[in-house]
């Protein structure tokens, strides 16, 4: 067996004589390089653990005498050893520092253990040669994660670097780099500079920038004034996107019921004709219009609509048609919520929770609750909660899930303790949802202020209610 496949392979029994054996002979350097080249970071990680730290040769394998290397930690010294037998086999420090970048962002696993040192190292490189670090970060990280730690060297370039990235290149994760940058707001005020003078390709790049910082003041009031009013639909699109119709008939209406959001009737039609799934989940249940204020009941069969008394009703092509929720039913149509029909999802019979005078007894009712944790995930998958994303170590959002209903959101704070299969509720508020920063999938909500019950419709406020008691089983 070639040496760089017996260190290779995890089940060697004898892995730590073998790798201090590597070592004591001198011949590490060239199993590493193999493994470097294998890609097979974290068995780099588990072979260089394992050489020798005291006595003359650890500390020559530091390139330090033994006073200074005892001022340094075991990370450092690990990557001080790490670096000397890459150099020893010839290796350029543009090829052996995807370790050192990778070991910056890993979490688990051997390699993890280098992170401090990582920071280190990529720091005092950074300050030599900043544009080599980027450079080799540009290469390794497609994240950009490493950009984090060349903002402390020197934020300007940094930020003047990952702006251009955004705004000439091409086939990058253009998604990741917003979202390193939007921990450093003050590249809003260069941003908004730039925007006058740049062609519309460059204007919706720059708003896409700027919607990351759009609970800034400033920036919401620029997005407002100037963006929102750009003679570039393109731009405007930016703010503005065309929404997207599911083909899914029990997503799609239901979904409009909740955010009580309309549909134009042409779109209805030209989706109930192409998908059998709207059809079929159509003709169950109720919908409205609002003429001169009253809202109509509709009924809709065989392509047609018809209103409460069976008669025919025409809609024009341009009007909006909306999805009936108990709590929006009138008054004239309130017996239509005792009738048994058999519905693809709950929509006469569905629970409803009212706004109460005293704005604490929805939160105190469910505050503590406790729940099996396999169950609390499996509930906030099937409802619709999604977790907040956190920033990273030093700033994070914490244990919050989020529901959105309509304009505004919930968010709750959960206890999730790693050491208990539990889940327990914590503190909720309400947030606007517009004030939500979503990147991808990735979804933050720093920044946020929670607002009053006050400002929640009776349907925004009852699907919220109805959402967290679902997620914590408490129906």
């Amino acid at each position: 067996m070639k040496t760089t496949e017996k260190a290779q392979t995890p089940t060697e029994k004898d892995f730590g004589a073998y790798a201090r054996k590597l070592f004591d002979d001198g011949v590490a350097a060239p199993v590493i390089a193999g493994l470097l080249r294998d890609g097979c970071f974290d068995r780099i990680a588990e072979l260089v653990a394992l050489a020798p730290l005291n006595g003359s040769q650890g500390f020559a394998a530091c390139g330090e005498n033994f006073y200074e290397s005892k001022r340094l930690s075991e990370c450092d010294r690990r990557i001080k050893i790490y670096v000397s037998e890459c150099e020893r086999a010839g290796i350029a420090e543009r090829e052996y520092i995807s370790v050192i970048i990778a070991a910056q962002g890993r979490k688990k696993g051997a390699l993890a253990l280098w992170r401090s040192g990582a920071n280190k190292y990529i720091t005092s490189r950074a300050r030599d040669d900043f544009d080599f670090v980027c450079d080799c970060i540009d290469k390794y990280d497609k994240k950009y994660a490493g950009y984090s730690i060349l903002f402390d060297v020197s934020p300007q370039r940094a930020a003047k670097r990952l702006v251009n990235k955004l705004l000439c290149e091409k086939h990058i994760d253009k998604a990741s780099i917003r979202d390193v940058l939007m921990d450093y707001p003050h590249i809003s005020n260069e941003l908004i500079a730039m925007y006058d003078g740049a062609d519309a390709k460059t204007r919706a790049e720059i708003a896409k920038l700027l919607k990351v910082y759009k609970n800034d003041k400033l920036v919401d009031s620029f997005l407002t004034d100037t963006v929102s009013k750009d003679g570039s639909k393109t731009v405007r699109g930016v703010l503005a996107p065309a929404r997207k119709y599911s083909d899914n008939g029990v997503r799609l209406f239901e979904g409009m019921m909740i955010s009580q959001s309309p549909i134009p009737v042409a779109m209805f039609y030209e989706l109930s004709r192409s998908s059998d799934s709207v059809r079929d989940v159509a003709d169950r249940i109720f919908f409205y219009r609002i003429t001169d204020s009253h809202k109509e009941v509709l009924t809709f069969d065989d392509g047609k609509f018809f209103d409460l008394s069976d008669r025919e009703t025409e809609l024009g092509q341009g009007d909006d048609l909306y999805v009936l929720h108990p709590l929006v039913t009138p008054e004239y149509a309130r017996d239509i919520l005792n009738y048994g029909v058999e519905q693809p999802f709950l929509q006469l019979r569905r629970p409803v929770y009212k706004i109460k005078a005293d704005e604490r007894t929805f939160v105190d009712h469910l505050t503590g609750t406790m729940i099996d944790r396999d169950v609390f995930d499996k509930n906030a998958k099937r409802i619709g909660f999604v977790f907040a994303s956190k920033r990273n170590d030093s700033h994070a959002d914490g244990d919050a899930v989020l529901y959105t209903a309509g304009d505004h959101a919930v968010m709750v704070k959960c206890d999730l303790p790693t050491s208990a299969r539990t889940a327990g509720c914590g503190r909720i508020s309400f947030l606007r949802a517009s004030d939500i920063i979503k990147i991808k999938r990735s979804v933050y909500v720093r920044d946020c202020k929670p607002v009053s019950l006050r400002e929640l419709s009776p349907v925004t406020y009852s699907e919220l209610a109805y959402a967290v008691h679902r997620l914590f089983g408490v129906e």
